[in-house]
């Protein structure tokens, strides 16, 4: 018997693998519906990640197209 060990994919979350992909096929689509998220695909997005801190103030940072987050 012989056992190969396969490398396993790993996505970041808001990365473009992560949203178009998924254990199910199309995470979007799964999401949204086959409709919406051609709708999205087609007119493009934006990803970001918001922090409300404590004192109220509001930290919004772009995340790009594998997931990690813009300097």
């Amino acid at each position: 018997m012989v056992f190969m060990k396969m490398p396993i994919l790993r996505r970041k979350q808001m990365g473009d693998g992560w949203i178009n992909g998924g254990n199910s096929g199309m995470r979007l689509e799964s999401a949204e519906g086959i409709d919406k998220a051609d709708d999205i695909l087609l007119e493009g997005y934006e990803r970001f990640v918001i922090n409300v801190l404590s004192d109220g103030k509001v930290v919004r940072k772009k995340v790009n197209e594998v997931g990690n987050l813009d300097k």
